[in-house]
C-alpha cells in the first residue's frame, strides 16, 4: 500500500484546563463541524484527574473506592 501524502487546512485552540465531559462535549462539535465540511480542530489542554472505563468496563474495575476517588477529586 502507498502512502498519500495530503494538506488540510486545520486549527489549534488552545484551552488551559477544562474538565473531561466538557472537553468531550467540544470533541463532538468539532467532529460534526468536520461532517459539515468545517475545518478540523486540534485542542491544546488538560483536564482534572480521570479514570475512563472502557466499552466492556464497569465502576468495579476501578481499585479506589467512590468514597476516596472523591476525597482525590478523581472523576470516574
Amino acid at each position: 500500500m502507498e502512502a498519500v501524502a495530503t494538506r488540510c487546512a486545520t486549527r489549534a485552540r488552545w484551552l488551559g484546563r477544562v474538565g473531561y465531559a466538557e472537553a468531550c462535549a467540544l470533541q463532538r462539535e468539532a467532529a460534526e463541524e468536520v461532517k459539515s465540511g468545517g475545518l478540523e480542530t486540534l485542542f491544546l489542554l488538560e483536564h482534572d484527574p480521570v479514570f475512563t472505563l472502557g466499552r466492556n468496563a464497569s465502576r468495579n474495575d476501578v481499585l479506589l473506592p467512590p468514597e476516596r476517588c472523591r476525597e482525590l477529586s478523581i472523576a470516574v
